[in-house]
């Protein structure tokens, strides 16, 4: 399941350099990001790991602002502005997981990350979401942890797709988000603390639907005869917490591509492009999934 195109630019956001000052920037915000991730004595091992770089994930590549509140209905002030705690747009670019239990904790560690980073940004007290945002994560992990997942099968062909062995859950969008990651009620509880806290602040609701699929890219390099990598952020990030150096294409699993080579990497990458003659360049890329046929243009120069 994908939620529809959000119209990102394919754009490069950020270019990074292999310089010590730059490095131990790099270390800062890590250590900065774990500690904005208390641990919890119910998380279940590695998964504070995936909060950590879900939380780093979603700094680097926050959501268009304009994605972030919707009008409700035919109404366009500001009374009638609505926070949807739905968002699949960071699903899109999920790597593949070892199991089913596994990709079920990324995806809950990239949209617990993101309401909390959004709803502070937005203004809303502590109050309102802190509590709920933890009570929503242990239940969704303690779901988890009883629920057979699937056999012999990965997230990766429907990052959403609840597991089918659960006689509870269907393959229903609505019933996988109202029931299998309770964000109905996640969303109904964090609502009743605006209206008493905070009545002006736009509403919080769980209405969204996803829908759709990956775009096809080709890529481009300028000279052609470079090889480009890509992994996808989320992956590196989780891959950085693992490893002494997150830019090892073996240890960190990057896909390779040649000029004129296609890919449906849609989403959020990091990307390493070389030359012959040692020219490198280095970066992060938001691959926008309407943009089907488009080329990952990458120059040397």
């Amino acid at each position: 399941m994908f939620k529809t195109a959000i119209g990102l630019a394919l754009t490069l956001v950020l270019t990074l350099a292999a310089t010590p000052a730059l490095a131990k920037a790099a270390s800062a915000r890590a250590a900065a990001a774990a500690v904005a991730v208390p641990d919890q004595p119910w998380y279940p091992k590695g998964y504070r790991d995936l909060r950590i770089a879900a939380a780093e994930t979603v700094r680097i590549f926050p959501r268009d602002p304009q994605a972030v509140l919707n009008d409700f209905g035919d109404r366009v002030d500001q009374g009638y502005k609505t926070y949807d705690v739905i968002d699949c747009s960071l699903g899109y670019d999920l790597p593949n997981a070892t199991d089913d239990r596994q990709g079920w904790q990324e995806l809950l560690a990239l949209d617990v990350a993101r309401m909390r980073g959004e709803l502070r940004g937005l203004g809303y007290r502590p109050e309102i979401y802190d509590r709920p945002l933890l009570d929503h994560e242990r239940a969704s992990l303690a779901h988890f942890a009883v629920v057979k997942p699937r056999p012999a099968q990965t997230v990766s062909d429907d990052a959403s797709s609840p597991p089918a062995a659960d006689a509870a859950i269907t393959e229903d969008e609505d019933a996988y988000y109202d029931s299998f990651w309770g964000l109905d009620t996640l969303a109904k509880t964090m609502e009743a603390r605006r209206k008493r806290l905070q009545p002006r602040k736009p509403r919080l609701v769980a209405d969204g639907g996803c829908g759709g699929g990956e775009a096809e890219f080709t890529v481009a390099l300028s000279p052609p005869t470079g090889r480009l990598w890509l992994i996808n952020a989320f992956a590196f990030k989780v891959c950085e917490r693992k490893v002494r150096d997150p830019w090892d294409h073996v240890a960190c699993g990057w896909n390779d591509y040649a000029s004129g080579d296609k890919t449906i990497a849609s989403g959020r990458y990091m990307y390493e492009a070389r030359w012959p003659g040692g020219a490198v360049r280095r970066g992060a890329k938001v691959l926008d999934e309407t943009e089907d046929g488009a080329a990952i243009v990458i120059r040397r120069d």
